[in-house]
C-alpha cells in the first residue's frame, strides 16, 4: 500500500427501554423499543386510535443533522393485539409523514412479537430537518388499511432484501392476490438469476409452496385465500442459503365479500398504462413512484386535480389500445423504460420544489419545474422547428401570462382550472422547448 487508507466508522449500541401494564383491548400488555440514537420517552399506546408513539432527544439543526448516517429504532408489541395486526403501518415524526421504506416489518425476530423498524437515512434527516425545528423527535406509528408500496424486508441472516408488493391492496378472500417480488443484495442491487420458495402457511400448516427463478430478479405468482386470519409469507432458502436465508411477513387476510368461486371484483387501473406494460406490472417500484406522485402531490391540490381531469380525458383515449400494442412488442418495452427514467429525475425534482412550499402553490411551484424540465429534455427537437419565429421575450411573457392566468383562476374561477392548469403545463413545456432549442441552435452556429 503507498499510504494508509482512512475510514469513518460509526458504532452505535442497542439500548432496551421496556414497558409494561398497557392497556390494550386485550388487557394489560408489554412493549418495548430498542434505540440505537438515545434514549426513549414518553412511550404510550392509543387503543382507540390504534397508535403507538414516543419521543427521543434529537437536534435537527441543520450542521449537526448532516453529521448523523441514520437513526435506528425497534419497536415490538405483541401479535395479538388485533388493532395492531395490519399489513403495512404508517409513521410520522414531528407531525411530518416518513417515507413508507422508513417503517420495516419483521416477524421473524421474535417469536411471538412484531418488531417495526423504523430506520431513518440522512437524506430522510435531511429532508425532515427542512421543515422541523427544535431538538426532539416525536414519533407515531399506526396500522393503514392500504399499504404503500414496495415492502422492503431483509432476510434473518442479513445478506438479501426481499422486495414486496401485491394486488389488490387489501388481500381478501375469494379474490386472487397477485404477488410481485424482486431479490436484491444488501446494499439494494437487483440480484439476477436467483431464486427461492414461496410458501404460505396459516395456523401452523403450509397452504402453499411454489419454488420461483427467474433471470431478471424479478418474480410474480398469484394465489386466492379462503380462509381470513394471519397468513405467514415466506421467501425461504433464498439461492440455496437454507432456513438462515429467508425473509418472512405476516400478512392480514380479511374476509372478502366474494366467495372462492365467484367472480374476482373488478381492480382499479394504476392509470400509468404505459408505463405499466413497460415494466411489466402496475406494483414494480417505478410504476409505484409515479402513482405515488400522482396521487400524494398532483392529487392533493385543487390545481393538480384540475389538470389531472383534463390530462385524464386526453391520455385515457389513447394509452389502452398503446399500452396492449406495447406488450407484443419488446423493442417498445425497452424503448418506452429508457424514455422514462429522465422522466423519473424530473419527478424527483419537482417533488422537492412542492416541498419547499406546499399546497396549491407548491403545486404550481412543482408544475412550473416538472414542465420546463420536461420540455427541455424531451420537446426540444420540436422546438428547433418553431424557435426561429419567438423571441426570448415572447416566451417569458407567454409564461408569465399563463402563470397569472392560473393564478386568477385558482383564486376567483375554479370551475375554469382545467383549462389554466392545461394552458399553463402546455406553455411552460413549450416555453423551456424553444428555449433550449434556441441555444442548441446558438451551439451549432459557434461549431
Amino acid at each position: 500500500m503507498d499510504s494508509d487508507h482512512k475510514f469513518d466508522l460509526y458504532v452505535t449500541i442497542g439500548r432496551t427501554f421496556a414497558f409494561d401494564n398497557i392497556d390494550a383491548a386485550e388487557g394489560k400488555v408489554s412493549m418495548s423499543a430498542r434505540t440505537y440514537y438515545d434514549e426513549i420517552k414518553k412511550f404510550d399506546y392509543d387503543s382507540a386510535n390504534k397508535t403507538i408513539s414516543f419521543s427521543m432527544p434529537f437536534s435537527w439543526e441543520p450542521s449537526y443533522v448532516s453529521q448523523v448516517p441514520v437513526v435506528h429504532i425497534e419497536v415490538q408489541f405483541p401479535k395479538s393485539i388485533k388493532e395492531l395486526q395490519a399489513n403495512s403501518y404508517k409513521g410520522t415524526v414531528n407531525g411530518r409523514d416518513l417515507d413508507s421504506r422508513a417503517l420495516v416489518i419483521d416477524d421473524y425476530s421474535a417469536e411471538d412479537g412484531r418488531i417495526v423498524h423504523f430506520v431513518l437515512s440522512n437524506d430522510m434527516l435531511t429532508s425532515l430537518a427542512e421543515k422541523i425545528k427544535g431538538n426532539v423527535a416525536n414519533f407515531t406509528m399506526s396500522p393503514v388499511e392500504k399499504p404503500k408500496f414496495p415492502m422492503d424486508i431483509t432476510s434473518s441472516d442479513n445478506k438479501y432484501v426481499f422486495e414486496l408488493s401485491w394486488v389488490p391492496d387489501i388481500i381478501g378472500t375469494g379474490t386472487p392476490t397477485t404477488f410481485v417480488m424482486n431479490l436484491q443484495d444488501a446494499n439494494g442491487n437487483l440480484l439476477s438469476g436467483s431464486s427461492f420458495d414461496f410458501v404460505l402457511s396459516q395456523d401452523g400448516k403450509e397452504i402453499y409452496s411454489e419454488h420461483l427463478q427467474s433471470g431478471f430478479a424479478d418474480y410474480s405468482t398469484q394465489y386466492t385465500f379462503t380462509n381470513p386470519g394471519t397468513v405467514t409469507l415466506t421467501a425461504a432458502n433464498i439461492n440455496g442459503g437454507g432456513q438462515a436465508s429467508s425473509a418472512k411477513i405476516n400478512l392480514i387476510v380479511l374476509q372478502g365479500r366474494n366467495s372462492a368461486t365467484s367472480q374476482p371484483q373488478q381492480q382499479q387501473p394504476s392509470g400509468c398504462l404505459i408505463a405499466t406494460a413497460a415494466f411489466g406490472s402496475e406494483l414494480t417500484p417505478q410504476v409505484q413512484f409515479l402513482r405515488n406522485f400522482r396521487e400524494h402531490y398532483i392529487l392533493s391540490t385543487a390545481s393538480g386535480s384540475a389538470f389531472m381531469n383534463a390530462f385524464n380525458s386526453i391520455y385515457y383515449s389513447f394509452s389502452p389500445q398503446v399500452a396492449d400494442y406495447e406488450r407484443g412488442q419488446p423493442w417498445l418495452q425497452t424503448a418506452v423504460k429508457a424514455g422514462l427514467y429522465p422522466l423519473f429525475g424530473i419527478l424527483m425534482t419537482a417533488e422537492r420544489a412542492y416541498g419547499v412550499v406546499g399546497g396549491d402553490a407548491g403545486s404550481v411551484f412543482a408544475g412550473a419545474t416538472a414542465s420546463a424540465l420536461i420540455g427541455a429534455v424531451y420537446l426540444w427537437p420540436a422546438g428547433l422547428a418553431v424557435g426561429r419565429k419567438i423571441s426570448t421575450m415572447m416566451l417569458i411573457a407567454s409564461a408569465g401570462a399563463a402563470l397569472a392566468a392560473l393564478v386568477i383562476t385558482l383564486i376567483a374561477m375554479p370551475v375554469l382550472l382545467s383549462m389554466s392548469t392545461s394552458a399553463f403545463v402546455i406553455v411552460f413545456a413549450g416555453a423551456s422547448a424553444i428555449g433550449v432549442a434556441n441555444v442548441v441552435r446558438r451551439a451549432i452556429k459557434v461549431k
